[in-house]
């Protein structure tokens, strides 16, 4: 009996401990991985120097489905640490999410082959893509345009719907 009052006592402290930490699947531990993979390829292709606290969160096709369905609007990033075309669009694609105020952005990995989002093909090469209300919005596949699909996301989640409340 004193061993499983003892258990639920140390139970229920490491969760108080995980809510007070807010420890979660979110940003501390995906921005770590995403700033090791990316600037661990600085010596072979192109230096990187990608802050710790980085708005990247690791996605895969089926958890992308569930973030559509909850979240209004959101930024995807698929790109790839060993392809020169998505290391060129990370850091000002941080720079400008930062300066925007957008916390998030959700990061797939490219493989081979082509992949598709919300029914739309989204060719082998580094995309950003905006995703509003469930849609497609908007896709770019360099820097120079990355205000074209930051900012409709931005605008998207600080408008008060009159439906959903502010």
């Amino acid at each position: 009996m004193q061993r499983k009052r003892r258990n639920k006592i140390i139970i229920l402290l490491v969760l108080l401990l995980l809510v007070v930490t807010g420890c979660n699947k979110n940003n501390n531990s995906d921005a770590a991985k995403f700033k090791k993979e990316f600037e661990s390829y600085n010596n072979t292709i192109s230096k990187l120097e990608i802050d710790k606290n980085n708005p990247f969160v690791y996605a895969n096709s089926d958890e992308l489905v569930s973030i559509m369905e909850k979240d209004k609007a959101l930024v995807l990033f698929y790109g790839n640490p060993q392809d020169k075309a998505s290391r060129d669009m990370v850091e000002p694609l941080i720079e400008y999410a930062s300066k925007k105020g957008l916390k998030k952005i959700y990061y797939i990995e490219m493989g081979d082959g082509d992949y598709y989002v919300d029914g739309i093909k989204v060719e082998n090469k580094p995309s950003l893509v905006s995703i509003i209300r469930s849609e497609l919005y908007g896709m770019v596949n360099d820097k120079d345009h990355i205000n074209s699909v930051i900012d409709p996301v931005v605008l998207e989640l600080n408008t008060c719907d009159i439906e959903e409340g502010c």
